[in-house]
């Protein structure tokens, strides 16, 4: 946040554009806002995709867009680690990381669902960048009460990263193996859509009209319209 005068002002899209903000605030204040105003509740997606698929400038490109809060795994889990520290979640988690084990899945969604409070969040919503990607870690969101809008499956465009070694190999092969697929997303939740990586304009779109989905069906639920 940047403080200007008696105002307190959010600045959407990283470290840089507050620096520019805080040097130029009155061009910013007084001039018209390029993000949409907040729809009335806080927007949930998520962006996956293989690795190579690029769908961490993707999901940061929709959080710059729309002012939404960018969520990434590793930073959920540090400043879960972090924070919370005083819990027995925490605790054990950060016992397993010392012995060199990986998280349990009841962790991660834990650091995940503590990011999601988070001001910006839950005012505006939120992108998890590359995240839930298995059935269980869909079935364990929606467990603890985050019922995503829309899942952006992000499709390889055929180009192979420079780095085509076999650990990336790995890497993609390990991911397709866990990934539960679209169809199943679709068939259990009807509210995803697959991408190219380059088609940030098409997911925009699509977030604009999850939005006035959502909107529609409050519209039809306080009216008690069938």
């Amino acid at each position: 946040p940047v403080v200007h005068r008696k105002y307190v002002y959010y600045v959407a899209g990283g470290p840089e554009n507050r620096d520019e903000f805080a040097r130029q605030p009155l061009k910013y204040a007084l001039g018209p806002s390029k993000i949409p105003p907040p729809p009335g509740f806080a927007l949930k997606i998520a962006v996956v995709g293989p690795p190579g698929s690029e769908k961490s400038r993707c999901a940061q490109e929709l959080c710059s867009r729309y002012g939404l809060q960018l969520i990434r795994i590793e930073d959920a889990i540090g400043t879960y680690l972090t924070e919370y520290r005083w819990t027995d979640v925490a605790k054990t988690a950060v016992g397993t990381l010392r012995r060199g084990n990986a998280l349990s899945e009841d962790a991660v969604v834990e650091a995940v669902v503590t990011a999601t409070f988070g001001g910006r969040a839950t005012t505006w919503g939120y992108v998890i960048d590359g995240y839930p990607v298995t059935k269980k870690q869909f079935k364990l969101l929606d467990a603890a009460g985050v019922m995503l809008h829309s899942v952006f499956v992000l499709q390889e465009d055929g180009d192979r990263p420079n780095e085509d070694t076999a650990l990336w190999r790995l890497r993609h092969d390990t991911w397709t193996a866990a990934f539960v697929g679209l169809q199943w997303i679709s068939d259990r939740y009807g509210n995803t859509s697959g991408f190219a990586s380059t088609d940030i304009d098409g997911m925009a779109a699509a977030a604009s009209a999850c939005v006035q989905s959502v909107l529609a069906y409050r519209t039809d639920v306080r009216v008690n319209r069938p």
